[in-house]
């Protein structure tokens, strides 16, 4: 069985659609083959993790 990711760097592709959140609290909508984008706050690269992901934190 494949290990299921449950955080994703910016500029990697989005493999499962969903609602992604950065440790800034920002929630974002993902689609299958977009991009993860930079941190819509800061504008630096971050990290994303799927919403219902209890462990947040975006090394913004």
């Amino acid at each position: 069985m494949a290990e299921q990711r449950n955080a994703f760097k910016t500029g990697e592709r989005v493999t499962n659609a969903g609602d992604y959140v950065c440790g800034t609290g920002t929630t974002k909508r993902y689609e299958t083959d977009e991009t993860f984008a930079a941190c819509p706050v800061s504008g630096q690269e971050t990290t994303w993790q799927p919403v219902d992901d209890d462990e947040g934190g975006c090394g913004c």
